[in-house]
This record gives structure tokens, sequence and C-alpha cells, in this order.
């Protein structure tokens, strides 16, 4: 489905995923040890609030840094917007961010 969404302030297409990028950035990271390809959080994105994994990015982060992480749904696929907002979090680690693409799940024709 797709539609305009005045929050974002223009026009995405929704797709059900498995797997999205985005681009994060850590309010806070109370361990000394840097974020890395394995860490899991609650993503909140509108209306989901699921567990994600991060199974890419291109470095290793703490408070104050950034980085394009690929997150993958750990429970099922849902529907997410390039553009999306999100917020995430795990105990008092917290990174905000947005979504900036989707991998669309292939079409199987049988």
């Amino acid at each position: 489905s797709s539609g305009i969404n005045a929050e974002y302030g223009g026009h995405y297409e929704s797709y059900c995923v498995e797997e999205f990028t985005a681009e994060i950035y850590i309010l806070q990271h109370a361990s000394t040890s840097k974020i890395k390809i394995g860490f899991e959080a609650t993503v909140f994105i509108e209306n989901i609030r699921q567990k994600v994994l991060i199974t890419h990015m291109d470095r290793e982060i703490t408070t104050g840094q950034k980085a394009k992480v690929r997150l993958k749904f750990l429970q099922y696929p849902d529907i997410v917007a390039s553009g999306a907002k999100l917020f995430m979090r795990n105990g008092r680690t917290k990174a905000m961010g947005t979504v900036s693409d989707v991998i669309k799940i292939p079409t199987r024709i049988v």
C-alpha cells in the first residue's frame, strides 16, 4: 500500500519486510564496548514495537555517533516505509534514526 503521509512531508511506499536499512544516531550507550553486528534492541516505528538484530553496519559506534545499519525483525515481517522515523532501545542504550530503504521479500509464484 502507498499513500501520502504528512508526517514525513512526502510520498513513501510501505512494504511488508523482514529487513530494512536505517541511519541511526546513538543518544546514549552505557557500556564501554561499542555497538556492533549482532546487537539486539527493541525498535519503535510508528505502531511497530518489535525486536531487531543488527546484521550489517558501516562501522562500530558508541554515544554521539552515527552509522548506516541493516536491521532484521526477529519475530515476524512488518510494514515499514522508507523515510519513517525510528527509536531503538536496549536497557539504557537508546538510539534514533530514519529508515533509509526497505529490503523487499521476494515474491514466489507457484
